[in-house]
C-alpha cells in the first residue's frame, strides 16, 4: 500500500473531517430553524386574517383552530389512528402558541 494510506491515520485528518460534518450540521439546523420560524409565522398570520376577516378582533366560537388541526393531522400525519388524537392535541397547542406570538406583534 502507498504512503497515502498511512498518512490518513493522522488524527488531524479525522478531526478536520469531524469539524466539517459538525459545521454542515450546524448550518443545516440554522437553515431549517429559519424556515420553520417563517412557516409558523405565516401560518399564524393567515389564521389571524381568517379569524378576523378585516375586523379589529376575531369572533370566538368559530372552531377554526380545531378544524385546522384535524385537517393538518389528516394531511400530514399518516400514522396509527390511536396516536393521531395526541398529535392533534399537540398541533392545537402549537397553533395556540403561534397565535399568541402573532397577537403580540
Amino acid at each position: 500500500m502507498g504512503s497515502g494510506i498511512t498518512n490518513i491515520t493522522d488524527s488531524s485528518f479525522f478531526i478536520d473531517i469531524k469539524k466539517i460534518v459538525e459545521q454542515g450540521r450546524s448550518a443545516a439546523y440554522g437553515a431549517v430553524n429559519a424556515v420553520m420560524i417563517e412557516t409558523y409565522w405565516r401560518i399564524g398570520q393567515r389564521i389571524v386574517e381568517q379569524e378576523q376577516q378585516g375586523k379589529e378582533r376575531a369572533e370566538y366560537g368559530t372552531q377554526l383552530i380545531e378544524m385546522l388541526s384535524a385537517e393538518l393531522t389528516n394531511a400530514f400525519c399518516r400514522i396509527n389512528p390511536n396516536i393521531r388524537k395526541g398529535i392533534q392535541q399537540q398541533i392545537l397547542a402549537c397553533i395556540s402558541t403561534i397565535l399568541s406570538c402573532n397577537s403580540r406583534h
